[in-house]
């Protein structure tokens, strides 16, 4: 069987993938953070509101995208 690398998969499959490990790291802070009060250890964390927390977390994974997707 042949391993299938990320570049080849459809562009739909590989948003997706990005896209859910976004909403993963949204899961957390709602749920995690928010909720037990560790806000109060992030700098510029701000709850129920974007953050830029949420930029870096953006700005990871579009470049895991790069590299993945230029990855042969």
């Amino acid at each position: 069987m042949d391993t299938i690398k990320f570049a080849q998969l459809p562009v739909l499959v590989k948003f997706t993938a990005l896209l859910s490990l976004f909403l993963a790291w949204v899961a957390f802070a709602e749920f995690v953070i928010d909720r037990h009060g560790l806000d109060r250890f992030l700098p510029f964390y701000k709850v129920g509101n974007i953050c830029p927390y949420e930029f870096l977390v953006a700005a990871i994974l579009t470049g895991t995208w790069i590299v993945l997707h230029k990855e042969d």
